[in-house]
């Protein structure tokens, strides 16, 4: 049996060192090349000052163009349920996504933004949310409104989850093997079990309902 499962998904850390050693040199070739363009130019023939000077500008931008673009294999968010812990990384702010990169290369657990014991949570009640993304694309996301048992409520309402039916419809599975209860007022579970209709579909039928 399982003892974690994992809503969501991080970058591989194959994928991110395999891209790195591809793109990197290739970038950097990329800069010398615009550098040696750029010094070639006669009033920069004679100055070796300013023509090093425009070396490490160049070279400096691509630098920064390589860590700022680093930060998107971090920006995964992701669910983690084992058998003591509900747990939620959102990977908000730059730093969270540096963070995340880091520990995925040197293969460090994750920081997680909320850890909830399983024996403080009373029930997690499903719902969806509606998520807009580029060129006004909708697509669909599971909120875990989750009641502890001093009567609080945290709700968990990813927006950028990977999702994907079996992954989703495994981790609620394994939380209800915890022993939380889970409402399932929407029939989501359902939804994910359903292999004849997207899960899209199926919340798009929801919203005629409700209107």
């Amino acid at each position: 049996m399982k003892k974690e499962v994992m809503i969501g998904r991080l970058v591989s850390r194959k994928r991110i060192m395999i891209e790195a050693i591809l793109s990197i040199p290739g970038i950097y070739f990329f800069a010398v090349m615009m550098i040696n363009q750029i010094v070639s130019f006669p009033f920069l023939k004679d100055n070796a000052s300013i023509r090093n000077d425009v070396r490490i500008f160049i070279l400096s931008m691509f630098t920064i163009i390589i860590i700022i673009a680093s930060a998107t294999y971090g920006d995964r968010q992701f669910i983690v349920v084992d058998e003591h812990y509900f747990k939620y990384c959102s990977s908000q702010g730059l730093l969270a996504k540096y963070q995340q990169v880091i520990r995925n290369i040197l293969q460090r657990e994750q920081v997680y933004d909320i850890q909830i014991p399983l024996d403080n949570i009373k029930e997690i009640t499903l719902s969806y949310s509606n998520v807009y993304m580029l060129w006004n694309q909708k697509g669909h996301s599971i909120i875990f409104n989750i009641t502890l048992k001093d009567g609080s409520l945290v709700s968990i309402q990813p927006d950028n989850l990977y999702f994907k039916k079996e992954n989703c419809l495994a981790g609620i599975e394994f939380i209800m093997k915890q022993g939380v209860v889970v409402c399932d007022p929407y029939h989501l579970i359902e939804a994910l079990k359903d292999q004849t209709m997207r899960f899209a579909e199926y919340v798009e039928m929801v919203n005629k309902h409700e209107h």
